[in-house]
């Protein structure tokens, strides 16, 4: 028991020796409600998006003013489209699409730091993300319109019934490389508020219908949602930013 104790504390004493010789660490986290991937490639002309994004970075100073590190996401995103399809003898029926993903992701950066102040502090970050997940792809029935119709005539053309008639598993992946502005103000010598913009980003994408169920058969109006490439935005295009905190650790 003894001998068990002498090594238990000489290896807490070596790791203390570690840790106080180790160079400094850096988190942060923030949060994002600007969707990183372009909404109108999920839908022509969605009427509703939301989007959150939650980024995680952890880092080692290598000197001074420069840190690198891995950094780990999750991003949700609900797209919304309502289409309409006109009959020939004058009637429409609308439908609604929506895709619903949940993706996680995960990459490399380079972080370099100005200081401008006592309290101030200027960042560039120079980053690779790698980004995937799934969800749903769902069409709903949601009205027949039919003017020449008596209400009785409507209900005996309504087929299917109202609501979800396709639901369909959607899997997205995304490759992302981009360049960040950020600024860091010092609540305390090792916390401070930070805020970061994405100037520009490179994106390959590739988004895939790979199963699910339809009750109804073929669907008058489709969207392609099954869409794959790549494009360079500005932040002009897009400005996904991200509010949040960094610790400055040992």
């Amino acid at each position: 028991m003894k001998k068990l104790l002498l090594t238990f504390m000489l290896v807490c004493l070596f790791a203390f020796d570690m840790l106080a010789q180790a160079p400094q660490w850096t988190f942060s986290t923030g949060f994002s409600p600007i969707s990183r991937s372009w909404k109108n490639r999920v839908m022509e002309n969605p009427y509703h998006n939301t989007n959150w994004e939650w980024m995680n970075r952890g880092g080692i100073m290598v000197n001074d003013r420069v840190a690198v590190g891995i950094m780990g996401m999750i991003r949700s995103q609900d797209v919304q489209e309502m289409a309409t399809y006109h009959y020939d003898y004058g009637a429409t029926a609308d439908y609604k699409f929506e895709t619903d993903n949940l993706l996680w992701g995960t990459g490399p950066f380079i972080s370099k730091f100005f200081r401008l102040g006592e309290r101030i502090e200027l960042q560039t970050t120079v980053f690779g993300l790698f980004e995937q997940g799934k969800g749903d792809f769902t069409t709903d029935y949601v009205r027949l319109v039919c003017p020449s119709c008596n209400e009785s005539g409507i209900e005996n053309m309504v087929t299917p019934q109202y609501g979800e008639i396709e639901r369909l598993e959607y899997r997205e992946r995304n490759l992302y490389a981009g360049l960040e502005l950020g600024l860091n103000y010092f609540l305390v010598e090792r916390v401070a508020v930070q805020g970061n913009l994405t100037l520009l980003q490179y994106e390959n994408y590739d988004n895939k219908i790979v199963g699910g169920k339809n009750s109804v058969g073929p669907i008058p109006v489709e969207r392609n949602v099954e869409q794959s490439g790549s494009d360079f935005i500005f932040f002009t295009d897009r400005p996904v930013f991200h509010l949040g905190f960094m610790l400055l650790l040992n």
